[in-house]
């Protein structure tokens, strides 16, 4: 189900909110519980742009390595091969995606830092425009680690998500295609760990229809529509290897409201790894970190 894609002429700033509209008079400020601040907040609403919309994910555990360590900016090439692009200003002013610890970009572009605050970031997106494009993701050395080609039509909603199994490099791009229904939530599932294997997800204990039985590396559900209450719905989910259903491999717990949609990713290793990167010239360590990473698409 990958794509491969890209033209971003334009640099998509999310939009900055007040202090009084995000936090109100509930003053939601220690929020990471999701519920009352995000409402605020419309993800989907961007001016501009002629094509479809992107929204970029960087769950890769060597370049996460890489930015923690270095302290540099990663970035997303869009139809150029100009890997010098780092060594031209702050990534601030890049009009192009970019994956930055500095400046909270860790994991998601675009994003702000209330946003990463989030135990349920939402998805951003920036316009791009329709055609064939080539993506060339470089590494904190300026080296190209990754190239991918893709299509998008002026309708399409994508997102992108950035892995890697032991310094192998792969790009996943999905297309956001649920539409909102006022009384129903969307899940979507991803499996982006390098070595758990084939796993079971559940919700609240129970396998859901309308998901895979197993999952594995570079599995994605389609958004599965689920009633929902009013209120909203705490769901507990969890995997776990398909022949022990009695021992968690991770679990995390999701907070929706009826009209949203949401991406749970698995993703990091399930034991600890070393291999040896071979642009780098060392030996590089992961530590197991199994975990389940949640968005919110619309």
């Amino acid at each position: 189900m990958s794509l491969n894609e890209i033209d971003n002429k334009k640099n998509y700033m999310p939009r900055i909110f007040s202090i009084k509209r995000i936090f109100g008079s509930c003053l939601c400020i220690a929020v990471l519980s999701v519920f009352a601040c995000t409402k605020e907040i419309n993800p989907r609403s961007i001016s501009g742009g002629g094509g479809g919309r992107v929204s970029w994910f960087n769950l890769s555990e060597d370049v996460l390595a890489q930015l923690k360590v270095t302290y540099n900016t990663i970035y997303v090439l869009i139809d150029s091969s100009d890997t010098a692009i780092g060594k031209k200003g702050p990534a601030y002013l890049s009009p192009i995606p970019y994956f930055n610890a500095s400046s909270s970009f860790l994991t998601q572009y675009p994003t702000d830092q209330f946003n990463n605050s989030l135990g349920q970031p939402w998805a951003r997106y920036v316009p791009l425009a329709a055609g064939a494009h080539t993506l060339i993701l470089i590494d904190s050395g300026q080296h190209p680690i990754d190239t991918t080609k893709l299509t998008v039509s002026p309708t399409d909603s994508l997102s992108i998500f950035y892995s890697d199994s032991l310094g192998v490099y792969k790009t996943f791009v999905f297309r956001d295609t649920l539409i909102p229904q006022p009384t129903n939530t969307g899940l979507r599932v991803i499996d982006l760990s390098p070595d758990a294997g084939k796993v079971v997800f559940t919700i609240d204990r129970m396998q859901p229809s309308g998901f895979p039985d197993t999952l594995q590396y570079g599995t994605v559900s389609s958004f599965v529509s689920r009633g929902a209450s009013p209120a909203g719905d705490t769901l507990k989910v969890r995997f776990y290897d398909p022949t022990d259903m009695t021992t968690e491999l991770a679990r995390s717990t999701v907070y929706t409201r009826p009209g949203h949609g949401y991406t749970i990713v698995l993703t990091g290793y399930a034991r600890s790894e070393s291999y040896m990167n071979s642009y780098r010239g060392k030996q590089v360590f992961m530590s197991a970190d199994l975990r389940v990473t949640v968005y919110q698409n619309y």
